[in-house]
């Protein structure tokens, strides 16, 4: 999956400077921001999407010392009306 801009993105949370254990590559992130709630969109690749529709997992992996609350959704424009401006 990457990271993709879209209208409503006002910052791109930088990538960490030290390389992620695991990660092949990590890319800056685009978010619509108010400071509290940040949202992002990802777009799959080909083997993806194809992967999923076989029935496999979509995996969600934080780093840091906690978790934070999460929602993950599907669509064009995923309830975009409630991210911040």
């Amino acid at each position: 999956m990457k990271p993709t801009h879209f209208p409503q993105a006002n910052v791109v949370l930088g990538a960490p400077r030290v390389p992620v254990p695991g990660a092949a590559e990590v890319l800056g992130l685009p978010v619509a921001t108010d400071g509290t709630i940040f949202v992002s969109r990802w777009e799959l690749t080909e083997a993806e999407r194809v992967a999923i529709a076989a029935g496999a997992p979509v995996w969600l992996v934080v780093t840091g010392r906690a978790h934070p609350p999460v929602q993950l959704t599907v669509g064009p424009d995923a309830d975009l009306e409630d991210a911040p401006s």
